[in-house]
């Protein structure tokens, strides 16, 4: 997954979001096989920038 690694590392390094700017992740869970997606890789860099997470579900909403 690194396509997804190098996306947040660029929306967050590059300042893409505005303050208060919204983020949704989509396909949180691969509900066929019960294990976690992509986003296990990519969440971590967006909460140690400093992203709050809104919502964590099937979808993740974050919130700069």
């Amino acid at each position: 997954f690194p396509v997804t690694i190098r996306g947040a590392h660029i929306i967050v390094n590059q300042n893409i979001l505005k303050p208060k700017g919204i983020l949704l992740i989509d396909d949180n869970i691969n509900y066929d096989t019960k294990l976690p997606s992509k986003a296990k890789y990519s969440l971590p860099i967006y909460v140690q920038a400093g992203y709050k997470i809104l919502f964590m579900g099937k979808q993740i909403l974050l919130q700069k």
